[in-house]
């Protein structure tokens, strides 16, 4: 995680195992998050998400 004053950005791999229309739908991303520091604590206000190659 990288803060900057209110903002944190945070970069990571995320591996889901889920289903869709009972079909098994695993997957491996790349992600960045954005979160802002407000009066109510933190909010995520961006997620970006990139597909990885298997392997």
């Amino acid at each position: 995680m990288r803060s900057y004053g209110p903002v944190a950005v945070v970069n990571g791999v995320q591996e889901q195992t889920a289903a869709y229309q009972g079909n098994p739908f695993p997957g491996r991303f790349r992600m960045t998050l954005v979160a802002v520091r407000q009066e109510q604590g933190w909010r995520i206000v961006n997620v970006q998400l990139s597909s990885m190659a298997e392997g």
